[in-house]
């Protein structure tokens, strides 16, 4: 990332961009692929029982859909508050969501067995800081789920405000299995796997738009097989313990 490429106020942004976006509205070349991705996500977890679970990054609410099938408390955070209600209003269940920021975690240490940063790392100036926070704030043996764009090339578009360079989607890094590991592992973590998912080609001819009834082990399976064809995945997902 540019040096010169920092949030002047990421709050005030965010609080702004969910004011402007609607998360809960499904953009339809992506929302299998999102889908998919939390369900994957939630394989990994869901094998250590998780009691409570917080998710950094809550958004438009995809890890509510799983949530809800599991016995756990569920603790969705972010910055803007308006998404945090719609949240609250789609729960079939009782959730507790608080509007936070990941460099300065509202919570005491050791406070979740399970925490879940879906497409939360790439957005951040300085993720390195946000990682202590994270490890901070999961227990002794818990685990993290993360999930980052694979091998994205950024690209950056010329602001009609400041007539500065300003990163596409507002994302600042590009990752691979071994950034991503490395990151995690300077952070304390212990990497426990890390694998990738949603064909970029697939995504794109709206193939899994037609395949969304399909149990996910089957999806996973012809999802691999588009890989094999044209390998180029869109998400890396990592489950590390500390």
């Amino acid at each position: 990332m540019p040096e010169n490429l920092k949030y002047k106020n990421h709050i005030a942004h965010y609080q702004k961009d969910a004011e402007f976006h609607d998360y809960f509205v499904d953009n339809p070349f992506d929302a299998q692929s999102n889908r998919r991705r939390y369900e994957q996500i939630f394989q990994l977890i869901k094998r250590n029982e998780p009691k409570r679970i917080l998710e950094i990054g809550s958004g438009g609410g995809y890890a509510l859909r799983m949530v809800e099938k599991l016995e756990t408390a569920y603790f969705p955070l972010d910055i803007a508050l308006v998404n945090l209600k719609k949240l609250d209003q789609r729960s079939s269940i009782n959730v507790f969501p608080v509007s936070g920021d990941i460099y300065h975690l509202p919570y005491k240490e050791g406070a979740f067995d399970t925490i879940i940063l879906s497409e939360v790392l790439e957005h951040l100036d300085t993720p390195q800081e946000a990682l202590k926070e994270v490890y901070r704030v999961v227990t002794a043996g818990g685990h993290v789920v993360i999930s980052v764009p694979y091998k994205e090339v950024i690209t950056y578009q010329i602001c009609v405000h400041c007539n500065q360079p300003t990163p596409t989607h507002a994302h600042f890094h590009s990752f691979d299995r071994q950034k991503l590991s490395q990151w995690m592992e300077a952070a304390g973590f212990e990497t426990v796997k890390i694998l990738t998912i949603a064909n970029k080609l697939a995504t794109r001819l709206s193939a899994y738009r037609f395949l969304k009834w399909i149990p996910f082990p089957i999806w996973k399976l012809i999802d691999g097989l588009f890989n094999l064809i044209y390998a180029r995945p869109s998400h890396l997902i990592c489950l590390v313990k500390k």
